[in-house]
């Protein structure tokens, strides 16, 4: 009897496999891209970005804000706000440490985010102040009278301001000073402007810190002894005119 010949299992190999897919050079297929910038998709996106961009920085700012005038004041406006000359202590040697690797923080932010924060909690939670955008409530806080601040927030909500628009509006509401005097004599007026330029609006103390000094290269530190120097030389000056 003669044997059968082993039956053949269809198998595919793998050309036969191959030939059933449909192979598409890279030149030949066809991208689904706008044949021009869709400028609607784009106004889209910069509106959807600011309101990321503003919860994220309100947020941080608010929280950054709060962290400070719990931990350094106790969670008090007053504090904060009090005339003891030791009041920024502490907040003097945490500034000393922004710009830093270990805290890569401007020391003008913390110091704008304790400020708004301070003021936030010194009104209610619904005021408008607390409506506004960070970079608005920095420009507000200039102002000083609670009741004042919140009636320009208010305008600046309901007329949308730009921040631009709203330090206009700061600068020509907030009072001007009265004083007896009718001017203030050149001499002081050129000492104040170096004082300000020399000292921290925060903390009234030195402006440089000792992280500035230590970033310093020996030229650097050679152009300040200079300049140390030569201030000196004005000053020593100064004192003979008055003598």
């Amino acid at each position: 009897m003669a044997k059968k010949a082993p039956s053949k299992k269809k198998t595919a190999s793998k050309k036969d496999a191959a030939s059933d897919v449909a192979i598409i050079p890279a030149a030949d297929v066809e991208v689904l891209l706008p044949e021009a910038a869709d400028e609607k998709l784009v106004e889209r996106a910069v509106k959807d970005l600011q309101g990321i961009l503003r919860t994220t920085v309100s947020r941080g700012m608010e929280e950054i804000g709060t962290y400070l005038l719990d931990k350094f004041y106790g969670g008090s406006p007053e504090a904060y706000l009090s005339t003891s000359p030791t009041k920024h202590a502490s907040l003097s040697l945490l500034l000393q440490r922004c710009e830093s690797l270990d805290l890569p923080i401007r020391r003008t932010a913390l110091s704008n985010a304790l400020r708004v924060a301070a003021f936030s909690h010194s009104l209610p939670k619904g005021a408008a102040f607390n409506k506004l955008p960070p970079s608005h409530r920095v420009e507000l806080v200039r102002i000083g009278d609670p009741k004042l601040v919140e009636a320009v927030a208010s305008q600046a909500l309901e007329d949308d301001l730009s921040v631009a628009k709203l330090r206009e509006l700061v600068r020509k509401d907030q009072p001007k000073a009265t004083t007896g005097r009718p001017r203030t004599p050149s001499p002081v007026r050129l000492l104040d402007a170096c004082i300000r330029q020399l000292t921290n609006a925060d903390t009234q103390r030195l402006a440089i810190h000792r992280t500035d000094i230590r970033a310093l290269d020996e030229e650097d530190r050679e152009e300040v002894k200079a300049r140390l120097e030569t201030l000196k030389r004005r000053i020593q000056a100064l004192e003979k005119l008055l003598d």
